[in-house]
């Protein structure tokens, strides 16, 4: 059962990388920045093409283990490397969740590499039948297959923001004095956030898989979208105060606020350079928060004694 061992391993590996793939999809436009392409390609060579080859080719599956091991490794390691006014625990924590199983992998298929040498690369080796193996190696693609079609469906959500804005932009749904849903023939919907940032929508928000995407809207009425996904802390460092470059950064889910005037649902971000976001957007957002409590809940009680 040694090939199912082996299996099991870069299979398990695979998918966590997966699942830290769609967590922070999630919260982006997609493969947006690099930590999303080093996900992917780790996913694709553990979880995809070594845990099929270690069911027939040890060694081949081992060196694409390695392979898709050192890929794996290359996030938390820069993580560990990057200056920082952070706690070094906190680094070393977020390393860690990232690089344990990776890491693991790597040392496996490069002790097999060294143990098996003598071996020819094409050696099939010995394990269960041929009908186990071949179903097992076909579950990893079965299983991206179910997880593939909702991406694949997945709505496009559109964010045009104010040409200069930086801040944070709150979206709050569900709300009927709030602003109707413009939806487009083919289920994409834009959100034109106004200058103060809050947009009270009436709308609900999206239970699934959606395709966000961020533009500024210049004084010519022209979109420029805003292609940069900060989805990890930005630290305070001189290369980060000296990138003049703007993104969106910590994109939250749906959440609910439970006012003392109302309760509602809203989801946010912020926009911003590196260097606002390390030293202006948090007390700004803190004050704005009285703001669109009011804007959320004063319309809609002055609508309900009416």
């Amino acid at each position: 059962m040694r090939p199912i061992t082996q299996y099991a391993l870069y299979f398990v590996a695979g998918f966590l990388q997966l699942r830290l793939l769609l967590l922070y999809w999630g919260v982006s436009a997609g493969p947006a920045n690099v930590l999303q392409y080093i996900l992917l390609l780790a996913f694709l060579e553990l979880g995809l093409i070594a845990s099929g080859l270690s069911l027939f080719l040890e060694r081949l599956g081992a060196l694409a283990a390695v392979l898709g091991g050192a890929v794996g490794l290359c996030w938390p390691i820069a993580g560990l490397l990057s200056p920082s006014t952070q706690l070094l625990s906190t680094q070393l924590i977020e390393a860690t969740i990232l690089g344990i199983l990776p890491l693991v992998v790597t040392v496996d298929g490069f002790w097999r590499l060294v143990a098996r040498h003598r071996a020819s690369w094409f050696e099939i080796v010995e394990g269960p039948g041929l009908l186990l193996r071949t179903a097992l190696a076909v579950l990893p693609f079965a299983i991206v297959s179910v997880i593939a079609l909702p991406v694949v469906r997945a709505s496009e959500e559109r964010y045009v923001i104010p040409e200069g804005y930086m801040g944070e932009v709150v979206v709050v749904h569900g709300l009927a004095h709030g602003v109707p849903e413009d939806r487009t023939a083919s289920r994409t919907k834009t959100y034109d956030i106004p200058e103060t940032g809050i947009l009270i929508t009436t709308g609900q928000p999206a239970r699934g898989w959606v395709r966000d995407k961020y533009f500024y809207r210049r004084r010519d009425g022209s979109l420029e979208q805003i292609g940069n996904i900060w989805n990890t802390t930005i630290h305070d460092t001189p290369a980060n105060r000296g990138d003049p470059s703007v993104g969106i950064y910590l994109r939250t889910g749906n959440s609910v606020s439970n006012s003392p005037a109302c309760s509602f649902e809203f989801y946010s971000f912020v926009v911003g350079t590196k260097t606002f976001i390390v030293s202006d957007y948090a007390a700004k957002g803190r004050r704005a928060w009285p703001e669109i409590t009011r804007l959320a809940c004063d319309s809609r009680s002055q609508r309900e004694r009416r």
